[in-house]
């Protein structure tokens, strides 16, 4: 300060301060999620979520772990960590498995041994998102049957975020709990409402947001819940240290809710359709094969709506790259002559078979005849061909009458669903061996008769000549 000026006041402000000795109490709630690097056949794309495991995942689960902290945890997660602890396969590579992985997952079970754990939607799907693209309920169902197994003896929860709303609640009755960001008050019911804030909403950049939280802790009606999903969170939230005793989040005493006004979510129509046309492969690919594909599409959809997305974009390359291969059914070829010609009532001719895609296929061929009171050809029961071989069949036309008939092949799926392009076959029926037996007999008989005739001539002659000569 210059020479000869007084102190000058260059700024205030004013802040509430409790005068209390007593912690004050609050819940927490650790969200335990990531932004999906696993696909539904149990490979990895990337490293990522081992790199995710050490600089987020496990400081969020020593913020669980203190007392009286609960935490959610995605049991896509889980399973996907579980598979880190073993040999996995990265890109394409073998890869050992993590340690940290292993001791990962032994300390969330040993939190859910406490009754510390809540399980979130399998692939903790962006409810908010899916219910604004019309998709909310197929998303459940999607999560409820790839969740079926996974930590079943826990809680269910989901957390709404931007865009929540009571009608979109209505629709979460299976589940425990519901926590909603952004509001404030508890009810209790199926499920029990909580509202919730982030940690981040009570920063103040003047360093006055602890004593801030403290008034706000003691004067409260109910302990105040906050969500912690970030490292970030986690070290705000510890902040407080002994002056704030973790309880357990719940919706007792009662307060009325007060829902937030932001809508900002938007719809993305895009993942809609990527996930549509990936049901429609899963299932042709299922008829393809004539048994279960390798695509979880319920893994594979709950999964793609992941709120660890951040735009639709990501979301939809993700979907892409788990969905069943491109099946172009062009590349199924039945291959027969242009015609052929029967010499009896059943002859057999062969076809080939042959499939250029890359996943084996189980079909069949059918036959339509334009005249099927001439001519009829027995369809080819199923017949499995492997990538890129061909297999010969044989083909049994069966013919009533002489004639000509163009009969059409058609190489079929188990299901009945047509594969590939159709072959027509001109097929000519002359009934030739019922002809040449016919002929047979016939040049017979005039042999015979011609044979027996000239005996009797010769036997004529000799007869006469010795007449004459007698004379």
């Amino acid at each position: 300060m210059p020479d000869g000026q007084s102190r000058a006041i260059v700024g205030s402000d004013t802040f509430a301060i409790t005068a209390t000795t007593q912690p004050v109490r609050s819940s927490a709630l650790v969200v335990l999620s990531a932004t999906p690097s696993w696909l539904p056949d149990g490979s990895f794309t990337d490293s990522s979520l081992a790199a995710d495991l050490e600089d987020r995942l496990d400081p969020l689960l020593t913020s669980a772990e203190r007392p009286g902290v609960q935490s959610a945890i995605d049991p896509a997660l889980y399973e996907a960590v579980t598979r880190l602890s073993g040999t996995h396969t990265v890109d394409g590579a073998s890869v050992g498995g993590n340690g940290v992985a292993l001791r990962w997952i032994q300390r969330v079970d040993a939190l859910a041994e406490q009754g510390r754990l809540w399980r979130l939607p399998f692939g903790d799907p962006d409810l908010t998102r899916a219910a604004l693209s019309g998709q909310l309920d197929t998303v459940m169902d999607w999560s409820a049957e790839a969740g079926s197994g996974v930590l079943p003896e826990v809680g269910s929860v989901a957390i709404l975020r931007d865009g929540a709303s009571p009608d979109l609640v209505d629709h979460l009755s299976d589940l425990d709990t519901v926590v909603v960001v952004g509001m404030s008050g508890a009810t209790s019911g199926t499920p029990q409402l909580l509202g919730a804030r982030p940690i981040g909403a009570t920063a103040r950049p003047d360093g006055g947001s602890l004593p801030e939280r403290i008034t706000r802790e003691f004067l409260a009606v109910r302990p105040p819940l906050y969500l912690i999903d970030s490292v970030q969170a986690a070290d705000a939230d510890a902040d407080l240290g002994t002056w704030r005793e973790h309880v357990a989040p719940s919706a007792k005493p009662s307060e009325a809710l007060t829902w937030p006004d932001t809508t900002s979510s938007e719809p993305w129509p895009d993942l809609a359709d990527t996930l549509t046309q990936a049901s429609k492969d899963a299932a042709l690919l299922d008829d393809l094969t004539d048994g279960p594909s390798s695509i979880n599409l319920a893994v594979l959809g709950a999964t793609s709506w992941s709120s660890g997305f951040s735009d639709q974009r990501q979301a939809v390359a993700y979907a892409t790259a788990g969905s069943p291969p491109d099946l172009d059914l062009k590349k199924v070829k039945l291959r027969a002559a242009a015609s052929f010609v029967m010499g009896s009532r059943t002859n057999t001719f062969p076809a080939t078979l042959t499939n250029d895609l890359s996943v084996p296929v189980t079909v069949g061929v059918t036959f339509q005849s334009d005249s099927p009171q001439r001519i009829r050809v027995p369809s080819v029961k199923p017949v499995t061909v492997e990538p890129g071989e061909s297999i010969t069949l044989d083909v049994t036309p069966e013919a009533t009458a002489n004639g000509v008939a163009l009969v059409r092949g058609q190489v079929v799926t188990t299901g009945g669903v047509a594969v590939g392009k159709p072959v027509t076959i001109e097929i000519t029926a002359t009934d030739f061996g019922r002809v040449g037996w016919i002929i047979i007999l016939v040049s017979g008989a005039v042999l015979l008769g011609g044979t027996a005739w000239r005996i009797r001539a010769v036997r004529r002659e000799r007869a006469k000549a010795s007449a004459e000569v007698s004379e």
